[in-house]
C-alpha cells in the first residue's frame, strides 16, 4: 500500500465519505503490520467543502490550473514593474477567470453529488485568489490535497498564513520575506580602527534590530499601500463595470423607446389612412344620396306630369262623350 496513492484517492472522495474510507485504509495498513503507514493515513484530515471542491477542480481540469499559473505570473510581473495599464488589463482577466473557475467548481461538485453553499464557494474563490498571488500557493493547490482554503496575501511577496496540507508532517508555509543584505566585509588595513567603530556587540545588535524593524515597517507600509491600490483598482473596475451595465441598460431603453416611437408613427399613419378612407367613403355616400334624391325628385315630377296628362285625357274623353250625346238627341 502506497501512502501517496491512498491520499490521492481519499481526497477525491466526497467529504462525507472521507473519514470512513480513511479509517478503513489505516486499519488495512495496521493489519499488514505497517504501523507507521497506518499512523500517517490516520493523521489525514477531512477537507472542508471548499477545499475539496478546489482539489476536485485542479484534478479534473489541469489546463485551467495552467491558465491560473500563467495569469498569476503575469500579475506578479506587472505589479513588480508598476505597469499600470498592463495591471488593469490583467485585473480584468483575473476577475473573469476567478468567476469562470468558481462556477466550474460549483458544477463539478454538483455533478459529483455535493452541493456547495455560499461559504464553500467563497473558499474556492479565496483559494484561487491565493494561487494567483503566490507561487507556493498554486503549488499547494496543484497537489490536490488541501484540507482548508488558502487565503490571499495583501502583497504577492507576503507570506501566506499557515495552511494545513495533507500528507506532510509540517503545515505548509509561504516563503518569508528576504533578510536584509549583508554589507561586504572591508579588507583589513594597517590603519587603526576609530573608536566609534569599536562599539560593543550589544550595541551593534540593537542597531541591527532597529534597522531590521525599520525595514519590516517599510515592507508592511508597502504591502498596505499595494493592498489599498489593489482595492482601489478593484473598486474602479467595479464602478466601470456598473457604468458599462448602466450604459447598456440606457442603450436598451433608448432602443426600446425608438422601436415604440416607430410603432406609434406607423399606427398614426395607419389611422390617418383609415380616416382618409372613411372620409372618401362618406363623400361617396353623400354623392350617392344626392343622386338618389335627385332621381327620386325627377321620378316624382314625371309621375305628377303623367297623372296630370291622364286627368287631361279623362276630361277630354268626358267632353267628347257629352258632345256625342247632344248630337244624337
Amino acid at each position: 500500500m502506497d501512502f501517496d496513492q491512498v491520499a490521492d484517492e481519499l481526497y477525491t472522495l466526497l467529504p462525507a465519505e472521507f473519514t470512513h474510507a480513511r479509517d478503513d485504509y489505516a486499519a488495512q495498513a495496521g493489519q499488514a503490520g505497517d504501523r507507521p503507514l497506518a499512523k500517517r493515513i490516520r493523521a489525514l484530515r477531512r477537507p472542508t467543502a471548499g477545499a475539496w471542491a478546489a482539489n476536485l477542480l485542479v484534478r479534473r481540469h489541469p489546463d485551467r490550473l495552467g491558465r491560473l499559473r500563467d495569469l498569476g505570473q503575469a500579475l506578479r510581473s506587472a505589479q513588480a514593474g508598476l505597469a499600470g495599464d498592463r495591471l488593469r488589463e490583467l485585473s480584468a482577466q483575473r476577475r473573469q477567470l476567478l468567476a469562470e473557475l468558481t462556477e466550474l467548481a460549483r458544477r463539478d461538485a454538483k455533478a459529483a453529488g455535493q452541493h456547495l453553499g455560499e461559504e464553500a464557494l467563497d473558499e474556492v474563490t479565496e483559494t484561487l485568489q491565493a494561487a494567483l498571488a503566490d507561487e507556493q500557493a498554486i503549488e499547494l493547490l496543484a497537489r490536490g490535497r488541501l484540507v482548508k482554503a488558502l487565503h490571499p496575501a495583501a502583497w504577492p511577496a507576503a507570506a501566506l498564513p499557515v495552511t494545513p496540507l495533507a500528507g506532510t508532517d509540517e503545515p505548509a508555509r509561504a516563503p518569508s520575506a528576504p533578510a536584509p543584505p549583508t554589507p561586504p566585509t572591508s579588507r583589513r588595513t594597517s590603519k587603526p580602527t576609530p573608536a566609534h567603530d569599536q562599539a560593543p556587540a550589544p550595541t551593534r545588535k540593537r542597531a541591527a534590530k532597529a534597522a531590521s524593524a525599520q525595514q519590516r515597517q517599510r515592507l508592511v507600509g508597502a504591502r498596505h499601500a499595494a493592498d489599498e491600490a489593489e482595492r482601489a483598482a478593484q473598486q474602479a473596475a467595479a464602478l466601470a463595470d456598473e457604468a458599462a451595465r448602466e450604459a447598456g441598460r440606457v442603450a436598451a431603453a433608448h432602443e426600446q423607446a425608438g422601436r415604440e416611437a416607430e410603432q406609434a408613427q406607423a399606427d398614426l399613419r395607419a389611422a390617418r389612412d383609415r380616416d382618409k378612407q372613411a372620409r372618401a367613403a362618406l363623400r361617396r355616400a353623400a354623392g350617392d344620396e344626392q343622386r338618389a334624391l335627385a332621381a327620386a325628385e325627377a321620378a316624382a315630377a314625371r309621375s305628377a306630369r303623367a297623372q296630370e296628362q291622364a286627368r287631361s285625357a279623362a276630361r277630354r274623353l268626358a267632353d267628347a262623350a257629352t258632345e256625342g250625346a247632344g248630337s244624337d238627341a
